[in-house]
C-alpha cells in the first residue's frame, strides 16, 4: 500500500513538472516565461508606455485630433449612451455598446473626460508594449510603438487602439473560454475587429490543415494570396458594414492615403523577405501583410487607410523575432529611419500624413 501511494505522489510530481508555464501565464509554448521574465516584461511595458504617453503629442504635433472632439461631444451630450439603450445583445455588441458604457462609466468616475482619454491611451499602450516584449524579449522591438501611425491609433482613435490591445492579448491565449470573450470584447469596442478575429481563425484553420506550413515555404505565393484577400475584403467591407447596420458604410473620409506612405510600409515585407530566418513565421507576418495590402486597397479606392497599418505596427515589431539575429540590426535600422522620416513629414503637415 505504501509503495502504491508513493508511486502516485511521484506520478503527480512528474505531471506538475511537465506542465508548461504557458498554461500558467496563458502564453503559447514559444513564449513560456519565468516569474523573473514576467516581471521584466511588466516593468519594460510600464516604462515604455509612460515614456510614450508623457509626450504631449497634441501640442508637439499641430494636429487637431478631431476624433477626440467627436468623443467629447458624443459623451457630454449623452447621445452615445442614448443610442445603445434597450438594444438586444447582438445589436448592443454591433453598436459598440461595451465601449460606450465602459467609457461613460470611466468618465463619470474620473469627472474629467480628458483624464479618461489619457487612461484609455495609457492602458492600450501598456497592453501592446507588454505584448511586443513578451513575443520578442526585445527592448528595441518594444520601441516600435514610437511611430506616427501608432500615436494616432492610441491617442486619437481610442476605440481602435483599445480594441487592438485586447485583440493582441487574446491572440496569445490558447484557452478558448478566455480567448473568445476577449475577442468579443474587442469587436464590441470596435466592430471592424470582427474582420480581424475572422482572419485569426482563418489563420488557425490554415495552421491546423498544414496549409500554412506549405505557404511558409512559398513566401511570394503566400503574399500574393494575402494581397488578393485584402482587396476582396476591402471591396466588400462597406457592404458588410451596411448589412450589420453600421453607419460608417459607404462613408468617404476627408483624408486619403498617400501612395509613397503605402510603398514605405510595403517595403518592410521586402526587407523581411531578405533577412528572415528559417523559422516558420507566425500569425504576425500574415496579419501585418494583410493590413499593408488593405492600406494599398484604400489608396486604390481613394479612402483613408492608415488605420490599418497602425493596427499592424505591433505585428511588425513581433516579426523581428523571425529575422536572423545577425541581420536584425538591418531590420531595426530600416524601421527607425522610416519612423524618423515619418515623424518629420508628419510634423510638417500638421499630423495629417
Amino acid at each position: 500500500m505504501d509503495a502504491d501511494i508513493a508511486e502516485r505522489f511521484a506520478s503527480a510530481s512528474r505531471l506538475r513538472q511537465k506542465r508548461p508555464a504557458s498554461r500558467i501565464f496563458l502564453l503559447p509554448p514559444a513564449d513560456v516565461m519565468t516569474i523573473t521574465n514576467q516581471i521584466k516584461a511588466i516593468l519594460t511595458a510600464a516604462v515604455t508606455c509612460v515614456a510614450f504617453v508623457i509626450v504631449d503629442w497634441t501640442a508637439r504635433f499641430p494636429y487637431t485630433f478631431p476624433d477626440l472632439q467627436n468623443y467629447r461631444i458624443g459623451f457630454e451630450s449623452g447621445w452615445y449612451v442614448f443610442s445603445v439603450i434597450n438594444l438586444d445583445w447582438l445589436r448592443f455588441m454591433l453598436a459598440e455598446g461595451l465601449w460606450v458604457y465602459g467609457f461613460d462609466a470611466l468618465w463619470r468616475w474620473t469627472g474629467n473626460i480628458d483624464t479618461s482619454f489619457y487612461i484609455v491611451s495609457l492602458f492600450a499602450t501598456f497592453l501592446i508594449a507588454y505584448h511586443i516584449f513578451v513575443r520578442t524579449r526585445s527592448y528595441i522591438a518594444t520601441l516600435f510603438i514610437f511611430n506616427p501611425a501608432f500615436v494616432n491609433l492610441v491617442i486619437e482613435q481610442l476605440r481602435s487602439g483599445l480594441a487592438a490591445a485586447i485583440f493582441f492579448t487574446a491572440t496569445r491565449i490558447k484557452r478558448p473560454l478566455i480567448q473568445a470573450p476577449l475577442f468579443v470584447a474587442a469587436l464590441s469596442i470596435h466592430t471592424s475587429f470582427l474582420l480581424f478575429v475572422s482572419i485569426y481563425y482563418i489563420y488557425r484553420l490554415a495552421e491546423w490543415s498544414k496549409i500554412k506550413r506549405w505557404l511558409d515555404k512559398r513566401f511570394l505565393l503566400a503574399m500574393a494570396i494575402t494581397f488578393a484577400l485584402a482587396f476582396v475584403v476591402s471591396y466588400f467591407r462597406d457592404f458588410a458594414l451596411s448589412s450589420l447596420g453600421d453607419g460608417r458604410a459607404f462613408v468617404q473620409d476627408d483624408q486619403t492615403s498617400g501612395v509613397l506612405l503605402g510603398i514605405g510600409w510595403a517595403l518592410f515585407l521586402v526587407t523581411f523577405y531578405l533577412v528572415r530566418s528559417d523559422e516558420e513565421a507566425g500569425f504576425d507576418l500574415y496579419f501585418f501583410a494583410l493590413n499593408v495590402f488593405m492600406f494599398a486597397a484604400s489608396i486604390f479606392m481613394g479612402t483613408y487607410g492608415s488605420r490599418f497599418v497602425a493596427i499592424g505596427v505591433p505585428a511588425l515589431a513581433v516579426m523581428s523575432r523571425y529575422v536572423r539575429p545577425n541581420r536584425r540590426i538591418l531590420f531595426y535600422t530600416h524601421y527607425f529611419l522610416f519612423s524618423g522620416l515619418y515623424f518629420w513629414i508628419w510634423a510638417g503637415t500638421g499630423g495629417t500624413a
